[in-house]
């Protein structure tokens, strides 16, 4: 039987050629994962971490359990992290949802004055989120 024929009752073998690609295929798999899971699929998610980790700051500083001295260091660590946030610019609705949400929440507790919600209002109102 000529090489370029194979006969109807053949069973396919893997290639050589296959078993030299699954190793760098491997390894360029692997690096696509390593680089999919570094970049975060959501561009907001820096908005919604410093949004998490404010509110576990507050909770510890309204915890019963905390003295004064631990309620003044929460709050220190509650302000540097919203220093950071007025510097987020939401990248989609759900970012611009999320800071509005949150400055809600905050006015509710009368936790910042007027010129800080103005601030945090531009952040949301630069967004490119709001520009589209």
């Amino acid at each position: 039987m000529p090489e370029s024929t194979v006969s109807a009752d053949a069973t396919a073998l893997p290639s050589r050629r296959l078993f030299l690609s699954a190793g760098p295929a491997a390894a360029v798999f692997a690096a696509l994962g390593a680089a999919a899971a570094a970049s975060p699929a959501n561009p907001d998610q820096r908005i919604f971490d410093l949004i998490m980790e404010m509110r576990a700051w507050t909770s510890k500083a309204n915890s019963p359990a905390s003295d004064e001295d631990t309620t003044a260091f929460c709050c220190d660590q509650q302000a540097a992290l919203f220093r950071l946030l007025l510097q987020e610019k939401p990248q989609t609705m759900h970012g611009v949802r999320a800071l509005l949400a949150y400055l809600i929440e905050e006015i509710s507790d009368y936790l910042y004055d007027g010129a800080t919600i103005s601030v945090m209002l531009k952040s949301v109102l630069a967004s490119p989120a709001m520009m589209a």
